[in-house]
């Protein structure tokens, strides 16, 4: 949600700078793991059950809160081992700046209890962000991007995992367009070729296909500002393109565009429109292909609730089968005691859904600070609604 700024306003820096440096004392005594430390070989203290939901809209209480006070966490990305159990990494930063930001780990011995988190140390660069797992030729790799500011050109990077180690990094070439660490490169794969999606300079989107010993050739998907772009590949075939941008009521939507081929793109669709009394301010986007057809696209936006902000955010989800194919839309969070952001979703070998997002703390005109939460969904969005809906 913070890169859509970039394309309309900014927030305060004394207050941001205020809020880092009563912050610094307590973040810099976490412990951290270095590269090349065992970080999927077990827990040190008992792992704690992952809720799986049951009911939804889903209230705190049925997902697990990790995260270090006082940080903002962020996006997730999954590796999953072949005995089922999974490390979770994710960014973790100080302020809505993202300051001091580093990758978090978390582990589960099984796939249903986890532990951590705990921070990878010595990492190269000030800021570490955008954390990618990505399979390629049989390897795992982490891949993300490094900067001292996030207006910076950003160095990229890539670690191989083997379920237990981290190797030591190694330097990813650059890519043309992207200019600054706000570019938010995002990594996946397709085919045993890497993909990458991110915005330029002027906020416009652009992505690539490429062979990972290959420097990609980005290419540019319409003239117009855009933030949070991602392109996934959909299952069945095809690609989806999503990203956000100011609508004509001032605030913002999520749009989707879907292509056949990689090359002609359909026209762009709002994934909802929020009617009153909810507010059109469409944020964060994540695709996650679903087990059938198409993708699942999560993100959020505001609602009316009682107490101070009067407004916070609730995560919904929809699937996305085609060009204006839409699946109804599923809230996943209860307003009564959840404001969310930056959610991201991970398939699990059983076929359920890992739902990672950051409940917000503190939001002075942007966030400053969430802890990372973890829940288990079922299974995919709905293509139907249910019986009896009143939607």
């Amino acid at each position: 949600m913070d890169d859509a700024r970039d394309v309309r306003s900014t927030a305060g820096f004394a207050s941001r700078v205020a809020m880092l440096a009563s912050l610094l004392g307590a973040a810099a005594a976490v412990p951290g793991v270095a590269l090349g430390d065992a970080v999927g070989g077990g827990c040190a203290v008992e792992p704690l059950p992952v809720p799986v939901v049951d009911q939804l809209p889903a209230s705190a209480s049925q997902s697990l809160a990790l995260g270090v006070p006082g940080r903002n966490d962020r996006q997730g990305t999954l590796y999953q081992g072949e005995d089922g159990g999974f490390t979770l990494v994710y960014e973790s930063g100080i302020g809505a700046e993202l300051e001091s930001s580093e990758l978090h780990v978390v582990t589960s011995p099984d796939g249903t209890r986890v532990c951590g988190p705990t921070p990878i140390t010595r990492l190269p660069g000030a800021n570490v962000h955008v954390p990618a797992f990505v399979e390629l030729a049989g390897e795992t790799w982490l891949y993300f991007a490094s900067g001292t500011s996030r207006a910076d050109p950003p160095l990229l990077w890539r670690v191989s995992f083997d379920g237990r180690d981290f190797s030591t990094p190694q330097r990813v070439a650059d890519i043309p367009g992207l200019a600054r660490v706000l570019g938010w490169p995002r990594w996946t794969t397709h085919e045993g070729r890497l993909v990458v999606s991110f915005r330029d300079r002027r906020s416009r989107p652009h992505w690539a296909v490429h062979d990972p010993d290959q420097p990609a050739q980005p290419v540019q998907i319409g003239d117009l500002g855009a933030a949070y772009v991602r392109v996934v590949p959909m299952t069945g075939g095809g690609w989806l393109l999503s990203y956000q941008r100011p609508a004509p009521e001032r605030e913002f939507l999520t749009y989707v565009r879907i292509s056949e081929d990689g090359e002609a793109w359909s026209e762009p669709e709002p994934v909802t429109r929020p009617v009153a009394p909810n507010h059109v301010n469409v944020h964060d986007a994540f695709a996650l292909p679903r087990a059938d057809r198409g993708v699942d696209l999560y993100y959020i936006y505001p609602s009316p609730r009682q107490g101070t902000p009067p407004a916070g955010f609730d995560l919904y989800r929809r699937a996305v089968l085609g060009p204006r194919e839409f699946g109804p839309e599923q809230r996943l969070t209860d307003p009564a005691d959840l404001r969310v952001y930056a959610p991201s979703a991970h398939r699990l070998r059983d076929g359920r859904v890992l739902l990672t997002f950051s409940r917000i703390i503190s939001n002075l005109g942007y966030v400053s600070e969430a802890r990372q939460h973890l829940a288990i969904l079922p299974g995919d969005a709905p293509l139907h609604e249910p019986q009896g809906s009143d939607r």
